[in-house]
């Protein structure tokens, strides 16, 4: 990973804050700063960005991504309800900020620092999450409620369970890597690691688990892929512990097993989703070349909240599909499958590792959860702020 020394002391501070202020005003319960102050954040970044001399435009894809937007609305001309427009704005100004749109070496470091300040304190956030299990505290809120500690409602320092799930995944990629690069203070890694795997499977979210899963596996591959026998041993040496400590850790698994089985007895394993997914493929079938429209939905379908606008498509990816077209699924797979091949080349093996690790999680965890698009969602911004990050190593 980059050396603190690198990125200068204003940069490390300016980052850390920012960080602060964009957790504190999207995902925490415990303390939640108003909904201005993350896009005023956001908006810091941008001018952050548009004052650094020498930016240039380094993302052609996310520009052609952005025209076919603007055309999936031009040629639908949606119901005025869906705001689509002044959502489109909101989301290229998320792009110009956190995206590998406009670049250079200064702008890189600074996004890779608000990155890095930001998994730091999914890592304190979480294993604060876990604490605050065995202390009988949730901060999960719903109509102005705090939530029981239950099946799907605990999100200890977060403000939703489905949050707490996918920030501690992250942070148990993050902390793995850091364990296998360091030398030092391994068991410290060790346990942190473990406290934020609880915490992921204490949030009952499946998607979460199973990308944090297939992550780490990615990242671990990747940080043994010149030395398979050592990384062979060193795996094994992990199941063997984690088999030997289940009963122990065992009944963490309990939410997500309830989680399933609350979902089998309404008809399948994605029952929750079915329905979603539904209305996303029937969209495609009929607007299939550019969609129904960016941030919207067929009305007859349902799932629109007629006072703002907002959706919910149930899968980043059938979003993308329905929503803009072939064109614009083909365009974002695109960018998807050069970032993730620029992650495995990066030389430093630790930065690669954390990288591939990350984006296998997104794989997956778009697959079932549609905030892709929504400039107001504090993992889409991550998203992007991650392939942002990214471009450190690959351009510089």
């Amino acid at each position: 990973m980059i050396d603190n020394s690198i990125i200068s002391r204003v940069n490390r501070v300016g980052s850390f804050i920012i960080a602060i202020l964009l957790i504190m005003s999207s995902i925490t319960g415990f303390f939640h700063l108003p909904q201005w102050v993350y896009y005023g954040t956001m908006g810091v970044i941008l001018l952050v960005v548009v004052a650094s001399h020498g930016i240039r435009l380094k993302q052609p894809s996310i520009v052609l991504f952005i025209f076919i937007c603007a055309l999936s609305l031009l040629i639908n001309q949606p119901p005025a309800y869906f705001n689509a427009w002044t959502r489109l704005l909101g989301f290229i100004m998320l792009l110009c900020a956190v995206s590998p749109l406009f670049n250079n070496h200064k702008i890189s470091l600074f996004r890779y620092s608000i990155f890095d300040s930001i998994m730091t304190l999914l890592v304190y956030l979480s294993i604060g999450s876990l604490i605050c299990y065995f202390l009988g505290i949730n901060f999960f809120v719903r109509n102005g409620e705090l939530l029981e500690i239950e099946v799907g409602h605990f999100s200890g320092l977060f403000n939703h369970s489905m949050v707490m799930g996918p920030a501690s995944a992250l942070a148990s990629i993050y902390l793995l890597v850091k364990f296998l690069g360091r030398k030092k203070k391994k068991t410290l890694y060790l346990v942190s690691i473990l406290a934020c795997l609880a915490c992921t499977l204490l949030s009952a979210s499946r998607v979460a688990v199973g990308g944090c899963i297939l992550g780490m596996i990615v990242a671990y591959m990747r940080f043994y892929s010149g030395h398979l026998s050592k990384g062979l041993l060193v795996l094994l040496v992990l199941v063997a512990l984690l088999a030997v400590t289940f009963p122990v850790w065992g009944g963490l698994t309990d939410f997500v097993i309830g989680k399933q089985e609350a979902n089998m007895s309404m008809g399948g394993t994605f029952a929750s989703r079915e329905s979603l997914f539904a209305a996303r493929i029937q969209e495609i079938i009929e607007h299939p070349l550019i969609g129904v429209g960016f941030c919207c939905v067929d009305p007859r379908f349902g799932g629109v909240d007629m006072s703002r606008g907002g959706v919910e498509p149930g899968s980043s990816w059938l979003a993308i599909f329905s929503m803009t077209g072939i064109f614009g699924l083909l365009t974002f797979m695109s960018l998807y499958y050069k970032k993730i091949r620029e992650a495995f080349r990066i030389s430093a093996t630790d930065s690669s590792s954390l990288f591939v690790g990350c984006m296998a999680f997104f794989l997956f965890h778009l697959l079932f959860e549609g905030y892709i698009l929504a400039v107001g969602n504090f993992m889409g911004l991550f998203f992007w702020l991650l392939l942002g990050s990214l471009s450190t190593y690959t351009k510089n």
